[in-house]
């Protein structure tokens, strides 16, 4: 007759199963949780790459409108002092007959130096909108770069804790399977728990990387395009600046003819 104290015993392979049953159920657990740590890390990737690209685009697009407009601006101002000079100039040549020679001179002058400065304050205008684009192309960049950054070292930090805790968790079969009182079916299924880890933490690293790689592809076509933009802006401005120049000299000769060599913007 089996004593009172021993009805609700166990034998010592029953005890051992149940031990590695919750040991099996606390893989799985593990496995659970270190799929959510990756899931985790790949929405995060997701939001640096959106908030990167966004900031990214809306910085070219600002630069690209403030180079336009700067171009504008500068256009008005070289219309405006053409005109000038040919208010001057017609001032000038309502001067008297006796005084028709000296105030050709004068004329002339005006007419240079306003084409003088015609000229270079449209080269100027123009080698101000290349540095700013130049700027803001730096400015991109160094964002994209950052962003990236943040990408390769989060996906890094948790492929390397993944890696870890399933290691640590194939270490806890490994134990189990060393254990005196382990059956060799106990040490089969330990073996499939550990490949059942193996085969989750390299799914999820895959996917990690994948994601990122993505991401940072996705921030280097970004970047290209904002880029992009900002030289077509520029390609725009100056094209612009030079209409007004052109337009500007050619109201300035309406008045004192040419010059004998114009010298191209470069």
């Amino acid at each position: 007759m089996v004593s009172d104290y021993l009805k609700n015993n166990r034998t010592i392979d029953e005890l051992d199963a149940l031990f590695e049953q919750d040991r099996i159920a606390a893989i799985k657990i593990a496995a659970t949780v270190l799929n959510h740590e990756v899931s985790t890390a790949i929405t995060n990737i997701g939001e640096i790459n959106q908030i990167a690209n966004a900031r990214i685009m809306a910085d070219s697009q600002v630069a690209a409108a403030k180079m336009m407009t700067d171009a504008e601006i500068a256009s008005t101002h070289l219309i405006a002092k053409a005109e000038l000079a040919v208010l001057d100039i017609k001032i000038q040549d309502q001067q008297s007959a006796e005084e028709i020679a000296l105030q050709a001179d004068m004329i002339s002058e005006i007419g240079r130096s306003t084409t003088e400065v015609i000229t270079n304050n449209a080269q100027e205008a123009v080698q101000a909108i290349q540095n700013e684009a130049s700027e803001a192309i730096t400015h991109l960049k160094q964002n994209a770069t950052n962003a990236i950054l943040m990408i390769k070292s989060l996906s890094a930090e948790i492929s390397t804790r993944v890696t870890e805790s399933a290691e640590k968790a194939k270490e806890k079969l490994d134990q189990a399977k060393r254990h005196i009182r382990t059956t060799e079916e106990l040490i089969v299924e330990a073996e499939k728990q550990k490949q059942f880890i193996t085969d989750t933490v390299h799914v999820s690293s895959l996917e990690l990387r994948q994601v990122a790689e993505h991401s940072i592809a996705n921030l280097h076509a970004t970047t290209d395009a904002a880029s992009k933009a900002i030289t077509d802006a520029v390609v725009l401005s100056q094209a612009r600046i030079l209409e007004a120049r052109d337009r500007a000299l050619r109201r300035i000769y309406e008045i004192v003819g040419p010059p004998l060599v114009t010298e191209p913007v470069a």
